[in-house]
């Protein structure tokens, strides 16, 4: 399993190439750097105690479970600040989201979650030692969920790590299509919605997040259905019945999600013959789509996946986002979200 330790070398890497060319990028506007999220909405109080933290140790699984137990654990900090402490951890081990995931090489992007999925269910194990709430993150997700989606994301992830047979009772309404698109990044709170409902489901959950796969939605919209889906043990006929079923060619991707489910659910020899039964099923008029299955067939892409790359990390980045390098890191905006990627 992929694990934070694995994930340290490859983002250390990326920092080190960005810095290499902090001499010819320029430095991002200080207007606009003040506006981002972490710098005009979390205290530079709470930013300072992160920025001390070095980012070798917050790698470290062990550390950063301790410290996560800590920060809760603190009665000096409201829930909100800890949410907020919370979220700078993830950012600064590239576990954060608004708008970018990193996919590190020889892995696809279910992989990847499922590495994710395994290192929250070690938080997981921690944090039930000490007596924390998940009630009063799950306040804070329903009241910031339509305007401040990294918030109500990191609030309902960290009530979810806590109890997470507390969470699935708003997970059963948060799942639901129709509910993540009123936030105002639902791309956002919809991926921390994703992983919060990867550790825990029923049967609500489930019957959400298919019935999700059938709306129009980005790839990487359905791709985080996807992999929430079968973070857990759920029916693979549904994989099939999507890749047939989806007509819009600019979800490729998330047809590639699926497939590569199937290819780690079941034995190698089992999956080629979905694969075929899949590829048989595809009428003619979808030469998209069968040509497709028929790259994936022939082990065009990487790891049944065609972002995945054998020796470099990925900028897997969202539909309707964009990235612009800086001296400082990576500057991310996110319809009215702008965010600072430093590390």
């Amino acid at each position: 399993m992929f694990a934070m330790q694995k994930f340290s070398f490859l983002i250390l890497g990326f920092a080190f190439l960005v810095k290499g060319f902090s001499q010819t990028v320029k430095p991002c506007d200080k207007e606009v750097l003040n506006k981002t999220y972490t710098y005009a909405n979390i205290d530079g109080i709470l930013r300072n105690i992160i920025s001390k933290v070095p980012q070798e140790k917050l790698f470290g699984d062990d550390y950063f479970n301790n410290l996560l137990k800590t920060i809760v654990d603190d009665r000096k900090l409201s829930e909100k600040e800890k949410v907020q402490l919370f979220y700078l951890m993830q950012k600064k081990i590239g576990f954060a989201f608004s708008g970018v995931a990193f996919i590190p090489p020889k892995q696809n992007y279910f992989m990847n979650h499922s590495g994710r999925v395994y290192t929250f269910q070690k938080t997981h194990a921690v944090l039930t030692t000490i007596n924390a709430k998940a009630q009063v993150y799950l306040d804070i997700a329903e009241t910031q969920r339509s305007s401040d989606a990294l918030l109500a994301g990191n609030a309902l992830l960290l009530a979810t790590l806590i109890s997470p047979e507390t969470s699935a009772k708003k997970l059963r309404t948060y799942t639901k299509e129709t509910v993540i698109k009123q936030s105002k990044n639902a791309n956002v709170f919809n991926h921390y919605v994703c992983m919060s409902a990867s550790l825990v489901q029923d049967s609500v959950i489930v019957k959400n997040l298919i019935a999700n796969l059938e709306k129009s939605a980005s790839a990487e919209m359905k791709e985080d259905w996807l992999c929430a889906l079968y973070s857990k043990i759920n029916p693979l006929i549904t994989l099939q019945k999507y890749i047939l079923g989806e007509k819009d060619k600019r979800n490729a991707l998330a047809i590639q999600t699926a497939l590569c489910i199937i290819y780690d659910k079941v034995p190698e020899t089992s999956y080629a013959t979905s694969l075929k039964s899949i590829l048989n099923a595809i009428p003619e008029k979808e030469e998209w789509k069968q040509e497709l299955l028929k790259n994936v067939w022939s082990k065009k892409y990487p790891y049944n996946y065609s972002l995945a790359n054998n020796e470099k990390l990925i900028s897997k980045i969202w539909e309707g986002v964009s990235v612009q390098q800086c001296s400082e890191g990576y500057l991310i905006t996110n319809g009215a979200l702008t965010e600072i990627d430093e590390d």
